[in-house]
């Protein structure tokens, strides 16, 4: 082939791949473009609910109708109570991922994949991030989280779980379930400092960066509005695009003038080693339209009639309808004022007050505003969240167990969003764990800090040589004495004859992309008040001694009654030993300690002998001592 026709095919080639990079751009702009436009009727919602949350309840035609006639914008905002009550529900639902063995060969690593999952979220700040998840959750009605890895400056691999803002978020507006398994788009766009851009993407050309069409949905808009945009500073629309292509998730990132990242399979995989996306939404409800809300929707009716009626109340109460014969009251709008005064002074020209003049009776108004008001703070006091839920009580004084089925008996309501929101945290602790199996594929050891008092370090990927398997084979006291013998014979024989053999890799310590587990998580609500009382009676049957304090620590549910008990055990020991050094400061006790001392030491210096000598006499029968097989 000349050099001729190579060039022109070349070019050929060229030009089909860019004509088909920029059908694909357009056609993954038009996804977005569709979600905007199918969703924007429930966006508009959504940002009202948020508004109103924020106390932002009377549109700015409201306000100005209610002051030309003197009447106050009263906002009494009982939807931030409610908002903030299912925040504090959300975070004392108490509970840890606990990691399962698929098959025997892993139970010993399950409990080190629990470590692992409960250190990488201890890392990435995982509960202030679900927090956050929860806000959206409740108020807007969805929300997401991205679950990536990092390269921290050391070299290590962190999992990080980022939450995804609801008005960053686009999706498959075709999505029906709650966890948006039937999506076919997952994706959010951020707004980025096109410097940031540049380092991120060096190949990128400037030119490129334009704003995409969705820019002008106001949901998508980068906020604050009022910053200056035309100045140094340039910001552009960058959106994170996760798609399903002949059944396999593939990523894009692009911005309106073309591709950053140009589509690739996803570099993330699940338990499979399937290419995955991972990015996880949820959201609370869903109508027959698709259009997704949270639960602060509801209360948007009550709210608007709370501060009305409030507000018409509180006119009525400060201002009084007159009546008069004309020529009675010189200045109707002077004597208005002053009958709204308190200490205001009615001047007449004539006429008898009652008969010529005088004010109209609206208490009955009044009245019928008010009593309408508590109607509709009861009503939404009722629903959602409410007293039950927070254990709060009218009258008497409720035992902890009693006050937990007022709360159980309060959140029956809300079943359907707790558990929709516990499969969201699910699925992202099994996203983190697939991150772990895919990128921790380094020796990378973690501190365990479950226990206060005492510190475990947890090893993954860990190298295991001959020398170090004999090692720990003789220094566990767990396994039977002839197998320890047998270790301590062949490292002996092994350091004399072949040194190398010691130094040689057996096996690899909690392989993380081989472990084969399941991930289960318990939540359940703080039980406080019912562990008080558990302390509360320790105390009464300890001061009365009647039952042993360690008895009754055994059978509560008090947090941390392991180390408790281990701490009265100990000092219980620490008394008993110095009452018997005290005991025995009399000579006759002395040389009895004394004997028994000696006795001790005798006995293990013939013990220590003995095991000497019998890995001589094992290193005296055979040059050649059979490895030892242990299951790991």
């Amino acid at each position: 082939m000349d050099m001729k026709m190579k060039t022109t095919m070349d070019t050929e080639m060229e030009t089909s791949q860019s004509s088909n990079s920029k059908e694909m751009h357009e056609h993954l702009k038009g996804r977005v473009e569709e979600f905007a436009s199918a969703t924007q009727d429930g966006r508009s919602i959504s940002e009202r609910c948020r508004d109103y949350k924020d106390g932002k309840q009377w549109t700015e035609s409201q306000i100005k109708a209610l002051k030309a006639r003197k009447q106050s914008p009263i906002v009494n905002n009982r939807i931030k109570v409610k908002h903030n009550g299912l925040l504090g529900l959300t975070s004392s639902r108490k509970g840890d991922p606990k990691v399962y063995p698929r098959n025997e060969k892993d139970s010993e690593a399950a409990e080190a994949a629990t470590d692992a999952l409960r250190y990488a979220s201890d890392k990435t700040k995982l509960n202030p991030v679900f927090l956050e998840c929860a806000d959206n959750f409740f108020c807007e009605g969805y929300t997401g989280a991205h679950i990536v890895e990092e390269q921290t400056p050391r070299g290590d691999v962190e999992i990080i779980v980022e939450h995804i803002a609801w008005d960053r978020i686009f999706y498959d507006a075709y999505s029906r379930k709650p966890d948006f398994s039937d999506a076919r788009d997952k994706g959010f766009g951020l707004w980025m400092d096109e410097d940031d851009i540049l380092t991120a993407f060096p190949e990128t050309d400037p030119e490129q960066l334009l704003e995409l069409d969705i820019q002008s949905d106001e949901t998508f808009e980068d906020k604050p509005r009022w910053v200056e945009k035309h100045g140094n500073r340039k910001r552009h629309f960058v959106v994170t695009h996760y798609f399903l292509q002949k059944g396999v998730w593939h990523m894009a990132i692009y911005s309106g003038g073309g591709f950053l990242l140009e589509p690739i399979e996803s570099p993330y995989i699940d338990e499979y080693g399937r290419p995955d996306c991972p990015l996880e939404f949820v959201h609370a409800y869903i109508d027959r339209e698709g259009r997704r809300y949270g639960e602060l929707e509801s209360f948007l009716d009550l709210q608007d009639e709370i501060n009305h009626r409030r507000s018409k109340a509180l006119y009525l109460l400060s201002q009084r309808q007159t009546y008069g014969n004309k020529g009675a009251v010189q200045n109707v709008a002077k004597a208005k004022r002053e009958l709204a005064k308190p200490d205001g002074h009615l001047e007449v020209g004539q006429g008898e007050y009652g008969k010529d003049f005088g004010t109209l009776p609206t208490g009955d108004m009044a009245q019928g505003q008010f009593q309408l008001l508590q109607e509709a703070k009861s009503e939404m006091d009722a629903q959602s969240y409410n007293a039950q839920l927070s254990g709060e009580r009218s009258v008497g004084d409720l035992s902890g167990v009693a006050i937990q089925k007022l709360q159980n008996s309060g959140v029956t309501e809300l079943v359907k969003l707790f558990e929709h929101f516990s499969a969201f945290k699910l699925a992202v602790y099994r996203q983190m764990w697939n991150r772990i199996r895919q990128f921790w594929t380094q020796e990378k050891w973690i501190r365990v800090t479950d226990d206060e008092d005492k510190l475990r370090w947890v090893g993954f990927n860990v190298p295991m040589t001959m020398r170090d398997m004999l090692q720990e084979i003789m220094e566990d006291e767990a396994r039977p004495q002839q197998m320890r013998l047998g270790a301590s014979a062949q490292m002996i024989l092994l350091e004399k004859q072949n040194p190398q053999a010691l130094e040689q890799m057996v096996e690899v310590r909690n392989r993380a992309s081989e472990l084969d587990v399941d991930i289960i998580l318990h939540e359940s609500y703080d039980s406080a008040n019912v562990s008080q009382e558990q302390l509360d009676a320790i105390l009464k049957f300890g001061l009365q001694g009647q039952f042993d304090v360690v008895d009754l620590l055994e059978i509560s549910n008090i947090t941390g009654k392991d180390r408790l008990i281990e701490r009265l055990e100990n000092r219980r020991k620490d008394t008993a030993e110095a009452q018997a050094a005290n005991a025995g400061k009399d000579p006759q006790s002395q040389y009895l300690i004394a004997q028994a001392e000696e006795s001790k030491a005798d006995a293990a210096k013939k013990m220590k002998e003995a095991e000497q000598k019998a890995i001589e006499n094992q290193l005296l029968q055979t040059q050649q001592i059979e490895p030892i097989h242990i299951n790991i």
